[in-house]
């Protein structure tokens, strides 16, 4: 696990998202949902507003794994090409169930970023488990968490800050881990190769079978 700096000015995602939702403050978004469940939790108006107007940010995303995340992976490597959006409303969860991501079929050697677009506090922070029992972990705006979420359990309580968490997240996995597999995303569907799932800078490399 690892705490990443980025600069604001250079990186402005949490502007970006903002203007993207459409609200004019990320921390202040209304719950309007009973308790998400895994199958619920991509299903916000929030979450509908932000996939449907990613393509105005593709460019700022890209250029933010291939100039701060990649700094962090063995090269050559691929990227999800659409992050995960994440909203936590008050007196609700982010995230339906405590997980590792191998529980969703995620391949082995993906590496996690968890990008907080707000104040994280308390109940409103990723939980990692270590050494049985789980831990919130402090991250701010301006600030990635690097995990290992393939084999770390991870997961949220309900939030009693008050206020809204909103975050992304995304995963790079390193060519030499990549394999022609059937096994998909189970939000999107996508399976997990190149050109599914996966993006990668350099369409020429030859892809491990």
């Amino acid at each position: 696990m690892k705490l990443i700096k980025y600069d604001e000015d250079e990186f402005p995602l949490r502007a970006v998202v903002t203007e993207l939702v459409g609200v004019d403050d990320l921390s202040e978004l209304i719950n309007d949902m009973p308790l998400v469940t895994r199958e619920r939790d991509q299903s916000t108006s929030y979450h509908s507003a932000f996939y449907w107007a990613f393509e105005n940010m593709r460019d700022l995303y890209e250029r933010f794994v291939h100039h701060v995340a990649a700094e962090h992976v063995e090269a050559p490597y691929c990227f999800q090409g659409v992050p995960t959006f994440r909203v936590q409303l008050p007196d609700n969860l982010a995230v339906g169930e405590f997980h590792k991501d191998a529980d969703y079929n995620h391949p082995d050697g993906e590496v996690n970023f968890w990008v907080p677009l707000t104040p994280v506090e308390d109940t409103s922070a990723v939980w990692i488990e270590f050494d049985d029992r789980y831990v919130p972990v402090p991250v701010q705006p301006g600030e990635v968490l690097m995990f290992d979420a393939v084999n770390t359990r991870h997961g949220n309580v309900v939030n009693r800050s008050g206020r809204s968490r909103v975050s992304f997240d995304f995963r790079c996995l390193p060519m030499r881990r990549h394999r022609d597999t059937e096994a998909a995303s189970l939000n999107t569907n996508l399976r997990f190769v190149v050109g599914g799932y996966y993006l990668t800078n350099d369409q020429s490399l030859e892809l491990p079978q």
